[in-house]
């Protein structure tokens, strides 16, 4: 399938932009932006110097269907887009201490990221209580003109930590259990006076 690249996307610089790659090669891939209906691939420059030529191997990663997030994307005179970064399949990004936690000093492996989620959570309550603390501070952030309300970011907190609520073993002694969500509450009460 041959594609003919379009020029009609705005000549302003463009933040983010999701894309489909349809085919690739040394020095551009043809990609269809995110909802545009007409099919018509757009050029992308992957390995400009001074820009984004940290991707010159592009090419050679992406496969049709890829999923790309370009961002700090220029619109050249010609309709090709030179993002300053390209994002391979964005939507399996994790971070990066879960990415650090595959190398150990006995050796690397995907597989010590599935270890790791087995095993039992360290730090105990104290860090559990540190987590839900900062889970309440998302929510009254981002809670713009509503209030956020305890109970609710509770059963958030249930639904984000499950296994580390479950198997808290500080938490099955029934006045450390009370104590704990005293003091979830009190970290509620303060980062919303605060």
């Amino acid at each position: 399938m041959t594609a003919t690249p379009t020029n009609d996307l705005p000549a302003a610089s463009i933040p983010r932009l999701r894309v489909t790659v349809v085919r690739a090669d040394a020095s551009f891939l043809y990609v269809l932006p995110t909802g545009k209906e007409d099919g018509k691939p757009v050029r992308v420059a992957h390995n400009r110097a001074g820009k984004n030529e940290a991707f010159a191997g592009m090419d050679r990663l992406v496969w049709q269907g890829a999923q790309l997030n370009l961002l700090d994307v220029e619109t050249l005179p010609d309709g090709t887009l030179l993002p300053s970064y390209l994002i391979l399949e964005p939507d399996y990004l994790m971070e990066i201490s879960t990415l650090a936690a595959c190398y150990k000093e006995y050796g690397s492996h995907p597989g010590n990221y599935f270890l790791n989620r087995l095993a039992r959570p360290t730090g105990g309550a104290p860090r559990l209580l540190g987590n839900i603390a900062n889970l309440f501070l998302d929510e009254w952030i981002y809670a713009g003109e509503r209030k956020p309300d305890y109970a609710a970011c509770m059963r958030k907190a249930f639904r984000q930590y499950p296994l580390e609520l479950s198997t808290c073993r500080e938490l099955d002694v029934p006045e450390q259990g009370k104590k704990f969500f005293e003091d979830c509450r009190l970290h509620f009460d303060h980062i919303r006076h605060t």
